[in-house]
């Protein structure tokens, strides 16, 4: 048995190397959890909009949701105003 494994003793190199391996590793974890983040964000604030939909259309939509009243045809103003159509 090596002297170095039975005092617990860890050679330089190993050392550098899990230290590598720890910010690799936690860079990796960093970024992936931020970007799955961010997806997750998106999701729940399209799907908020989703559930209330029917409640932020006539805000959004109001001048598509209203109708004016529509004029008579022409035809028809001229018989209630007496005057017979023109060709």
């Amino acid at each position: 048995m090596d002297a170095s494994v039975a005092t617990g003793i860890v050679p330089v190199r190993a050392k550098c190397m899990r230290a590598v391996m720890h910010r690799l590793v936690l860079s990796w974890h960093r970024w992936t959890g931020l970007t799955i983040g961010l997806v997750l964000v998106f999701m729940a604030a399209t799907g908020i909009l989703i559930s209330y939909r029917s409640r932020l259309e006539p805000a959004v939509y109001r001048g598509l949701l209203c109708v004016r009243h529509a004029r008579a045809p022409r035809r028809a103003r001229q018989r209630r105003a007496g005057s017979a159509p023109q060709r």
